[in-house]
């Protein structure tokens, strides 16, 4: 119905939740790894950047503006 596959709306979840505790809080990366129930903090950075296009340091320095 959406035209989307159950893992890719999974994929905006987590990473909307990654991005609302990368601005609204002073989280580490690791910490926000590992709230999200990721295995590790450097899998967390790769998923990140795999759908935002940045790693999650760079992405909250581009939007604590």
């Amino acid at each position: 119905i959406t035209g989307t596959t159950p893992s890719d709306l999974i994929g905006s979840a987590v990473i909307k939740n990654a991005k609302k505790l990368l601005v609204g809080t002073d989280l580490s990366s690791a910490e926000i790894a590992e709230r999200l129930n990721f295995s590790t903090p450097s899998f967390f950075c790769r998923y990140f950047k795999r759908y935002v296009g940045v790693a999650p340091q760079e992405w909250r320095e581009q939007n604590n503006a």
